[in-house]
């Protein structure tokens, strides 16, 4: 019979993130819940289903090639940590003068060197969708690795404008001095001064970084889960995950006085992140177009060839015209549900037009009626067109699950995840743990973050989604109170270890939900 929406790729989301795996049998028979336009109920359809081989060399390629930015992503999220104490230095941002008094005012100058990465991180995340829509998956990428080596050369940069501190001892003439300027040492706290034209270059770096950080983390799940058939789009949610965490280890472990966190290496941990995207460039060959964004722009002969390639399976493969059938479909679904967001046709060849098999159903040809001037051959040379926001808050079907969605994502980016990853090292020194100390509980953070990443993978479709979430909410409640008590009670014997504990709790607990 005719491809139909019962298939078991129409209700996988193209998207590839953790614990998706759950929702794709792995046998030859799985059972879907659809809805029947003739009798407007819910029944179980059963469909033969042979799921074709897994990874191919194509898709493996492109993996590697994709998670490259995701590597960069979590590079520059644990880069400002393990080597602070050196850069603050360097920025004549120390935490206390030479007389042992406190300078707050560095602190929060040094927080919001770190912390403005967020903000660019808002920016790229609103517009990578638009543009990846309107470019393409792997142009965007490509262009986005630009901006990654630019605020990684940026931030490394931010070591060589020097300043005429008010600090004998920290005296460094700057871009400005050059220019005959002397104005720009700022005091604190009249404690030393503040490089201004080095913490601004820091500043604008962290700022381009985080521009290109939240583009990869929009559209890196969006390609993977793109050209992943759809038992692999867990995996490779994972997989994106794995990377990002295991960049930050890394990024954390290179920070370590032992290795680069010196005061003459710190500006190379900053700049490292080029390589990653270089490498990325060099392999744009293996970063394949996505099929969909090609059936989506109206071009299926190519999505078809790219689709050939990603499952090494030839044109007349059944199970590769029902994938490629739901890719359009879906796009047609979509199509007819909001304003054209700018995406355009330039090739409206009919999909598989010139494939034609003796004896397989055409993927667009006559189903239920329709024909190839029907609703599939008209999606062809119309823009991708997308449900608005308006549109989805009055929707009384999807209140709930957006609330939900939103909710969750409000809790975890304010849980202070971010400030355990950047400032650890910060608030463990102020509980009078040695330097030493301090480092490596920082690396064991992130090793054990990594740990439990792959571990909560493995739990998600035994313990439940919703008793990850609620467990993993109260353990980091438990673990803020701990911490809380450590800070605000230090000079005890207790405090140190308790801080300790508490953070490594902290991170665990928040790996798990």
């Amino acid at each position: 019979g005719m491809f139909t929406r019962r298939s078991s790729f129409a209700d996988v989301p193209y998207l590839a993130l953790p614990g998706i795996n759950s929702r794709v049998s792995y046998s030859v028979t799985s059972q879907h819940s659809i809805h029947s336009d003739l009798e407007s109920s819910l029944f179980l359809q059963t469909t033969d289903v042979t799921l074709m081989p897994s990874f191919t060399p194509a898709l493996l390629r492109a993996t590697f090639a994709a998670l490259l930015s995701a590597f960069q992503f979590g590079y520059n999220n644990g880069n400002m940590n393990t080597q602070a104490g050196v850069m603050r230095e360097a920025l004549s941002l120390p935490s206390v003068a030479d007389d042992g008094t406190a300078l707050p005012g560095n602190d929060s100058v040094w927080g919001f060197c770190v912390s403005v990465f967020c903000l660019g991180a808002l920016v790229g995340c609103n517009l990578s969708g638009q543009l990846a829509d309107r470019w393409g998956r792997k142009r965007f990428l490509l262009v986005n690795n630009m901006i990654f080596m630019i605020g990684g050369v940026l931030e490394a940069l931010s070591f060589l404008p020097e300043c005429s501190c008010a600090h004998a001892q920290t005296a460094l003439p700057t871009f400005a001095t050059l220019s005959g300027s002397t104005t720009d040492a700022v005091p604190i706290d009249d404690g030393p001064c503040v490089c201004t034209t080095r913490v601004l270059a820091l500043i604008f770096g962290r700022c381009v970084s985080g521009v290109a950080c939240g583009c990869a983390t929009v559209v890196v799940p969006m390609y993977l889960g793109e050209i992943s058939p759809p038992q692999l789009r867990g995996s490779l949610g994972t997989a994106f995950q794995l990377t990002m965490v295991l960049a930050m280890l890394i990024a954390q472990v290179l920070g370590l006085e032992h290795f680069m966190g010196t005061p003459s290496l710190w500006p190379f941990i900053l700049a490292l992140v080029c390589f990653p995207a270089a490498l990325q460039l060099l392999l744009q060959s293996w970063l394949l177009e996505s099929p969909r964004w090609y059936v989506m722009a109206g071009m299926e002969v190519p999505a078809e060839d790219i689709l050939m390639q990603l499952r090494d399976t030839p044109i007349d493969d059944p199970q590769l015209q029902e994938e490629l059938f739901c890719m359009v479909e879906a796009c047609a679904e979509v199509s007819s549900a909001g304003p054209v967001t700018g995406l355009h046709s330039h090739v409206p060849s009919p999909l598989g037009s010139h494939h034609a098999h003796p004896g397989m159903p055409s993927p667009h040809g006559p189903a239920n009626g329709r024909s190839d001037s029907g609703e599939l051959h008209n999606m062809k040379g119309v823009g991708r067109r997308s449900r608005t926001l308006a549109s989805l808050l009055f929707d009384p079907s999807l209140r709930l699950p957006m609330a939900l969605a939103v909710g969750l994502m409000f809790v975890q980016q304010w849980s202070g995840i971010n400030n355990a990853f950047n400032f650890s090292s910060l608030f463990l020194s102020q509980n009078n743990i040695d330097d030493e100390t301090i480092m490596w509980i920082a690396v064991s953070m992130n090793v054990g973050n990594v740990i439990i990443t792959a571990l909560s993978v493995y739990l998600m479709d035994r313990a439940g989604r919703r008793v990850l979430v609620l467990g993993s909410m109260a353990s980091m409640i438990i673990a803020t109170g701990m911490l809380t008590a450590a800070l605000v009670m230090p000079g005890h014997s207790w405090t140190a270890p308790l801080a300790v504990v508490s953070v490594v709790a902290f991170v665990a607990s928040f790996g798990i939900g």
